[in-house]
Order: structure tokens, then sequence, then C-alpha cells
């Protein structure tokens, strides 16, 4: 007994085993959804892994604590409001919340606890870290005469300089001054740091959290607490302002939760067009009920199959159910439409079913298999998760077309359906019947249409752009507006590049860092980068330290302090003022220095044992340092925006120190090196996508007339998309040029079906009619499919909906125009 028959008279007789079957299987891929799924929204899994600059954007998000950072704006256009005032009881109130660490609203050397800190604590191994003659220098400051000297100097300036006093308030000996002066060749940018904008309208405030993980629920968490903080502090203000939240957190805690909505929105955008199509073509409610529990059993099933194959998913995969819906619903509909016209003319049931796995069985599984094809070419995009969407989506695919032949079937009502009048059909009916009479002038005409359409697309007729903007990325969050208005604000918080350095100790990264400075300062010198922040002034050497404890050792400490407060005394300051208290905490840190040292037998250089959490010197160091190694992140801003890979190739030489392990990232330097990759594959993924549909077609059609037609009909497809997508303004980028092999692979199906309704052995016009209407409806909800995620907020995802929607439309005009006369031509030659 042939298959189809035998399969016929499975899903009529055999139902409660089928429904049997399908319950269990529901209730299996439920448990591993439920107990062997995770979903994570890291935006960066949508680039391709094998790139240096890629690896190194993902080591900066997960290795700096930047990743539990927080920053709040505050903002204020009244000209009567005191916003200083307003910024500073914030900053009061988050400094009381448990989950704080420490707030910044200033840079750390204009805050008092940031001056005490640099006395206190960083002064003393930042001069450590000074080559031994600088060292040497510093330590004169601390000789009797110079002391004395230095203290009447400024006494007798205080009276007619306002710089005096500044300079008694923060460094009265100047030692201070001594450690940060190598931060003078490594600072060379503008103040990046600024808090306040230039008209004063808008405040920024740092802050660092106590998170212990950067998951989703983890970043939820947070964000919930800090929007019940801010709706708090709104409260009990009198003058309200304007409080924007951005960082990581803020991103990661909006994107999960959109998550959400995209899968619901898309997911039932997709049901809604579907099932309006399937009801306007067939004005059948119970059929389309099955079909969408068919589909929505394919959904089940395919995503279980995700969480067993790669055990977490990216959000981007959340296109899964409305594509799958779109495409899967294209096969129901092809077998309802062929088993509702044999219901019509009085075939039974179970011979219905039969006859309409005969006509279609061969096309479903071949228009499976090239739509599968098509997004498992997705897997050589090196995206993992487009590689997780191609996959997860193939199987689908594969289980809509086993599912639609078998369990749709099951559900299909025995019942004869009662005959109406199809307006559809009877459309299609006539146009095949006039074409079938004299095809030649509609394939004329639509050859002479398309083509024309093809001189648009490689005509210098308007410009098919190719984005490298990481705002194409950035989904649409409260988070994103943010971070575009404080960038509008300060320019200087717009992204510079990011140069990560590696190193295996202490000492290695010293030098590395001593390498990297030299180098870039000759590029600064020579104009060929505005600026760079390098961390060398705080990567702490160890050998400088052991010599510099060494000429440490002949400084007697003891009458340093006793000439200090002696010179304090002779001029008249107060000795108990702060100011001059800090110089005593710098003399006794230069001894427990000394102490430290002879006790480990190593001068400590990391500054994690240097410095408390709180300390407000962490905001300029977690910009530096990775938490738990010797790597380290300098920021460069090159002369120009990076457009292109020329510009991005040339400031990569200019930037390589030889014997350094660099790694160059940021957005735009990224996506400037992932051009040449986007076109790659587009080339590559398109030429595997033709190679195996003429392969699979050449086995189906075994003629080359045939193969012939649909192909140059895709070529004619691909073109007229082209020329859309320029008409229209479309801009490709990354990842929407994935598409194109996607349209190669899904449009070729529909004129599988029509070779196949040729094919039938009986009246052709008759075959051609019954087949136009399903082939019609299917390319309908495929576009219907893509289409629903122009609503997503991801703006990759909503960008590969609707270029596929236009190249699936393309292709079913192509073939409903050009296939179906260019057949009927050479049929009847």
């Amino acid at each position: 007994m042939p298959l189809d028959r035998i399969v016929a008279h499975f899903v009529t007789h055999r139902r409660p085993v089928v429904f049997a079957a399908v319950a269990l299987v529901t209730v299996a891929s439920m448990l591993v959804i439920i107990f062997g799924l995770r979903f994570n929204s890291d935006i960066l899994d949508l680039l391709p892994k094998d790139f240096d600059s890629v690896q190194a954007l993902k080591t900066t998000d997960r290795e700096f604590t930047n990743a539990r950072q927080i920053i709040f704006a505050l903002s204020l256009h009244s000209e009567d409001a005191d916003l200083d005032g307003i910024t500073t009881r914030f900053c009061d109130e988050l400094r009381k919340e448990p989950w704080v660490v420490r707030v910044t609203s200033s840079p750390p050397v204009e805050s008092p606890d940031g001056i005490e800190d640099l006395q206190s604590r960083l002064a003393v191994p930042l001069l450590l870290n000074l080559e031994p003659p600088a060292f040497a220098g510093a330590m004169q400051l601390l000789e009797p005469d110079r002391i004395a000297a230095r203290l009447h100097e400024l006494r007798a300036k205080m009276e007619t300089m306002g710089v005096a006093e500044m300079k008694l308030d923060f460094d009265a000996l100047g030692l201070a001054q001594e450690a940060m002066r190598p931060m003078a060749g490594s600072f060379t940018a503008e103040p990046s740091e600024a808090f306040v904008s230039d008209d004063g309208s808008m405040h920024l405030v740092f802050v660092e959290t106590n998170q212990t993980g950067i998951g989703p629920h983890e970043c939820q968490a947070l964000m919930r607490k800090v929007d019940a903080f801010r709706e708090r502090f709104l409260a009990g203000c009198p003058v309200k302002p304007v409080i924007l939240v951005t960082g990581r957190n803020a991103f990661v805690d909006q994107i999960s939760r959109s998550m959400r909505f995209d899968i619901v929105s898309t997911l039932l955008g997709s049901v809604i067009l579907v099932s309006v199509v399937f009801f306007i073509g067939f004005r059948r409610f119970l059929p389309l009920v099955a079909l969408m529990h068919v589909l929505l059993l394919c959904c089940v099933m395919a995503v279980a199959a995700g969480g067993l194959i790669f055990h977490e998913l990216n959000l981007i995969t959340i296109g899964l159910c409305s594509i799958l819906v779109g495409l899967g619903v294209d096969f129901g509909m092809l077998l309802y439409g062929s088993y509702q016209s044999q219901r019509n003319v009085g075939v039974e049931h179970e011979e219905a079913i039969a006859r309409s796995l005969g006509q279609l069985g061969e096309g479903i599984i071949m228009g499976a298999l090239t739509t599968a094809a098509a997004f498992v070419s997705f897997v050589l995009s090196g995206c993992e998760a487009f590689e997780q969407l191609g996959t997860l989506i193939a199987i689908g695919i594969l289980i809509a077309g086993v599912l639609m032949m078998t369990v749709f079937y099951a559900c299909v009502s025995r019942r004869r359906p009662p005959e109406e009048h199809d307006m559809l059909f009877e459309w299609g009916k006539r146009y095949v019947a006039r074409v079938f009479r004299n095809p030649k002038p509609v394939l004329i005409a639509t050859t002479l249409f398309l083509l024309a359409l093809c001189g648009i697309a490689v005509a210098p007729v308007g410009q098919l752009r190719m984005e490298a903007d990481p705002k194409t990325l950035e989904p649409e969050c409260d988070a994103s507006a943010a971070l575009q208005t404080i960038q509008e604000s300060f320019p200087a918080a717009n992204e510079p590049l990011l140069v990560l350095v590696d190193a295996k100790d202490a000492e290695s990264c010293h030098d590395a860092w001593t390498k990297v400075q030299k180098q870039w300062s000759g590029l600064v010198a020579a104009g060929k980068i505005r600026s760079f922040l390098a961390p060398t002034p705080f990567v702490l050497s160890p050998e400088l330290a052991r010599e510099n404890l060494k000429q440490l050792a002949g400084v007697d400490l003891v009458e340093a302090r006793e000439s200090y407060a002696h010179a304090l005394a002779t001029e008249g300051f107060n000795a108990a003022d702060p100011a001059f208290q800090n110089v005593l905490k710098l003399i006794d840190g230069l001894e427990a220095a000394q102490d430290a040292a002879r006790k480990a037998g190593a001068p400590v250089t990391n500054w994690r044992q240097i410095l408390p959490p709180s300390s407000s010197w962490w905001f300029v160091l977690d910009q530096f340092f990775a938490r738990d190694s010797f790597l380290g992140a300098a920021h460069v801003t090159p002369l120009e925006h990076i457009r292109n890979v020329e510009q991005k190739d040339a400031l990569h030489d200019e930037l390589t120190v030889p014997g350094v392990s660099m790694h160059i990232t940021g957005w735009t330097y990224v996506l400037a090196d992932l051009i040449p990759w986007a076109k790659h594959k587009l080339t590559l993924l398109s030429v595997v996508m033709v190679s195996f549909n003429v392969v699979l077609l050449a086995f189906l059609y075994r003629r080359p007339g045939p193969l012939l037609i649909l192909m140059l009909s895709l070529a004619l497809s691909i073109g007229a998309m082209i020329a859309c997508l320029k008409i229209f303004g479309f801009a490709l980028n990354l990842f929407n040029v994935l598409a194109f092999p996607l349209v190669l692979g899904v449009g070729v199906d529909y004129g599988i079906y029509i070779l196949l309704a040729m094919r039938q052995p009986g009246d052709k016009e008759y075959a051609f009619a019954t087949i136009i209407k399903p082939v019609i409806l299917a390319g309908l909800t495929a576009v219907a499919g893509f289409g629903s995620l122009a609503i997503a907020h991801n703006p990759a995802l909503r960008g590969l909906g609707a270029v596929s929607a236009i190249g699936i439309a393309c292709c079913l005009f192509s073939t409903i125009f050009f296939i179906l006369p260019a057949y009927l031509v050479r049929l009847k030659k």
C-alpha cells in the first residue's frame, strides 16, 4: 500500500493513538523547557565569536566591574531650582541603600574623601612607583629645610594668592603632586569625567552596586530596588528633577523584560495575521483552530529541542515562534486547500487525505528541506544567537512538515464542509484559464517589469547602504534613550576605543603599559590620534617599589614629622586642621609601607589590598583594571569616527605595540571590523543556498528546463527585492543581510508546488487552478509571519523580518506571474 494511503488510514482510524502521542510529546517538551532551558539577553551573542575585537568586547563586559555600575542623570531646566543641592541630597540618600557600595558624584580629586584617600592611601604606592631618580627628588621634600621653606613661602603668598591656600588644603608639602606627576603623560584627553553638563542642567551620579551576579534575574531584582528608591526620592522632592537611569544593569533588565513582550506580541501578531489570511481563504474556523494547535506544538517541540541542544537560548530566538507560525502554516494551507478541493467534488474523508498527500506530499517534503536548509545555513554565520535561531527554526519546519501531514489531518472533522462560493478560488481559476489560453503576454510583461526592477537594483539610482552604526543593534528601551540623552549633554561620554592589555604578573604588566604609553604619546604628538587615557601611573611595579624602599630606608621620617610640626607652629598654622593632618598620614603611610615590605618580603602592589571598596578612587581604577587579573584597559579617542575597515586597519597598525599582548575593541571598531565579514557571509550563504537548491531541484525535476525557469525566477526576485529595499530606503546591516539566503530557501518552495501541479496526471488547468490559491495564501502567511517581527523591540530581529518579508513577497509575485506562465509556455511547446 502506498505511504500516502497508509498515513490517511492511520490518522483516520487511529486518532486516539495520535492524540496520545501528541500529549506525551507535549508533556516531555514542557518538562525540558521548564527544567532544562535558560534564556540570556546578552546582545554581544549577536556578534560573530571568531573575531578578536568581539571577544575583547565580551571580556570587557565580563571582567570589569563597570558591569555592576548604575549611572543616574539628574536633570532640571528651571533656573530657580538648586540642582546641586538636590544632587547632594540624592547622593546622601543613595549611600543609605543596602545595595550600594559607593556613590561618585564628582572627580575624586575634587571631593574631601577623595583628597583624604589620595594623601593617606594612594600617594605612598604612587610614590614608590616612580622611577628611582624621581622618587629621590620627591623624598627631598621631607628634608627639614625644604619643609620650612615651603610652608613659609605658602604663608607669605596666602594673602595675595588663593592658589596657595588651595595648595595647603590639597598638598601642603607637594608630595601628592609628585606622586601624581606621571598622570600628565597618561591622561592626554580633555576631562572626560565631567559630572556636570556645560549648561549646568544635568548632573551625573555613578553608583557601584553589590550584586553577586550579572545575569538577567540579578539585574531585574536590582533594578526593582533602584526604581523603588527613585520613586521614594521623587515623592519627597518639592521640586522634582528628571532622573534618568542607564548602565548595563538597566539594559539587561529592560531587554530581558522586553524579550517576554516580544515573545508574546510577535507570536500573537503572527497568529492573528495568519488566522485572518486563512479565514479569508477558506472561511473555516475549526480547521484554523486545528492548524494553530499543531503550530503551537511545533513551537513547543522546537524550543524543547533548543533546550536539549544549547541549554541556553539568546533573546534573538524569540523570533522563532512568529517565524515558525508564518512558515509552518504554509504546509497546512496547501494540504487543506487540496483536501477541501477533493471534498468539494464528493471524495470521502480518508480518500481526500490520501489524494492530497499524493498530490503535495513530495512538495511538502522538498519545501521543508529547502526552508530548513535556508535556516541551517545560519550555522555558518558564526553568530551564536543566529546559529541557535537557524537550528531551532530548521527543526521546527521539519517537525511542521511531518505534523501537518499527520496530526493536522487527525484534527480535521470527517464531516464534509458545506459548499460555498469561493471568490479567491474563482479568481485563481479565471487567472489560470486566461494564462492557459495565452501565457506569453503575461510572461513578457512580468519579465519586463522584473528586469526593470533589476535595472534599478544595479543602477546608480538611490542607495543601498550597509550600516555600521551601533544604534542598529541597540534595542529600544528607556536605558538606551537615557544613554543617548547623556551623550548629547556630555560629548565626552561617547564611547572611545578600548584597548585591553593582558599580562601574567605585576611586573610584566607595568612593563607593557610603559611601552604603550611611550608609543601612544608619540602618536598624540604626531597628530595620529586625538587622545588616550592609560592606566600606566596606577600599574604598580614590585621592582620599582623594592628599589625605592631601599632609598626610603635612608630617609629620617621621624625627623621629617618633627620638622613639619615645628614649621606649622612657626608659621601659625593650626596643626589639627585636616589639610595638615593628611601630610602626617602620608608620612605614616611611608613608615607602614616599610614595615609591610619587611613582613611580607615584597611590597604590596594590589590596589584591592590598598583601597577600601567605598573609596571614590575606584571610580577611576575600575575603568582601567579587571576584577581579579592583570588585565588592563586604556581608552583611545581617534581623530575621527571610524567609518570603514581601512580606517580601522590603519588605527590598529598605529596602536599596536611590538611585544605587547593587545586587543582593540569598542562598538565602532567592532562594527567596522565586521563589514567585510557581513559581505563575505552574504556571498557564502547565498552560494551555499543556491547550490543546495540546484542539487535538490535537479533531483526533483530531473530535467534542466524547469530548473532553469525556477533559478531564473529566483534571480529576478532577488533583483526585485534589492530594488524595493532601495526604493523604500531600507539599509542593510550586519544581520539583515542573512535574509538573502533565507529568501532563496523559502522562495523556491512556491515554484516547487507549481511544478508538482504541472506533473499531476489529468487536467493540467484544473491542477493549476487548485494549487494557485494555497500557494498565494502560503506566501501571504509567510510574509505575515516575518512581518509580525516589525513590532519586536530587538532591531536585529526586526530588520531581518522586514527584509525577509519583502523578499518573500517578491518571490510570490514571481511565482504567480513568471513561473506559472513560463511553465505553460514550455508545456505548450
